[in-house]
């Protein structure tokens, strides 16, 4: 099963918060044995990046996954773009507004490979 989300990001208090959208929930009942996981991508596109919360939460996800009654493996998956990538937004722009669009805004921390 499939419980991506476009978008996503793992740090809490954005419109796009995996930890608020209904396939959190719907994952954590699936009882997988194994997760894969992905985040990064979006999240260093924050305006209000930081990247001690960014882990924090990733790790939080990690371990509310792996305490699941099946136990289940969890592998992460490499973020595929960095904040100098241009974040191609795709319609309702107003949701992307605490987001960075040009990788010109990007800080030191947020043009790093995680």
């Amino acid at each position: 099963m499939n419980y991506g989300v476009q978008d996503a990001i793992v740090t809490p208090g954005n419109v796009f918060s995996f930890e608020d959208d209904c396939r959190n929930e719907m994952l954590m009942k699936s009882l997988p044995n194994f997760v894969f996981l992905s985040f990064g991508s979006m999240d260093v596109h924050l305006k209000n990046y930081n990247e001690q919360k960014f882990m924090e939460s990733y790790v939080k996800l990690i371990k509310k996954t792996q305490n699941l009654s099946t136990r289940p493996m969890v592998f992460l998956m490499v973020p595929v773009s960095t904040c100098q990538n241009k974040l191609n937004v795709t319609g309702m722009e107003e949701k992307y507004t605490d987001f960075i669009t040009s990788g010109i805004d990007c800080t030191p921390s947020q043009s790093k490979d995680m």
